[in-house]
């Protein structure tokens, strides 16, 4: 016997089968990693410089004149980043395949996801690595410090 409709719902006679339960959750996969944030960050390492947006000219008399050149400056972030071996491991390899390009990076100040780039100067490396000791017996951690810049 086919189940009635009541309101948009349907009503299933007595000896009908129950609605059958939804379906089990998926099991939980790992977040893939994104880096270079997926580190831990050190706060007592990070620093920002802004870009100035005016244009400032001395004058043979009285102050220097300042005008705004642009609407949006460059922000250069020096960062230190705490990786286990096989996340430093990550982050070279992903570094190798995507050095200049940017990416989408959370900016620790406003939480904001923003586009960044690692700053890689020509006969420069673009990061610095130290081994990185947390605790006697326990796995070798890697600190990682580089400068990103992004837009605003």
């Amino acid at each position: 016997m086919p189940a009635l409709l009541l309101l948009g719902f349907p009503l299933y006679p007595a000896g009908e089968p129950d609605i059958p339960p939804p379906p089990p959750p998926p099991p939980e996969e790992e977040t893939p990693c994104s880096y270079p944030a997926c580190g831990q960050l050190l706060l007592a390492s990070f620093s920002e410089r802004p870009e100035s947006r005016v244009q400032r000219t001395e004058m043979e008399s009285g102050p220097p004149k300042q005008r705004r050149v642009r609407a949006r400056a460059m922000h250069t972030r020096t960062v230190t980043y705490l990786y286990t071996a096989e996340k430093y491991a990550g982050f070279k390899a992903w570094l190798a395949a995507t050095e200049g390009d940017w990416f989408g990076w959370t900016d620790p100040v406003d939480g904001v996801q923003k586009l960044g780039r690692i700053v890689s100067a020509p006969g420069q490396a673009p990061y610095e690595a130290r081994p990185y000791v947390v605790s006697e017996g326990a796995p070798l951690s890697w600190e990682v410090s580089m400068q990103i810049e992004t837009w605003g």
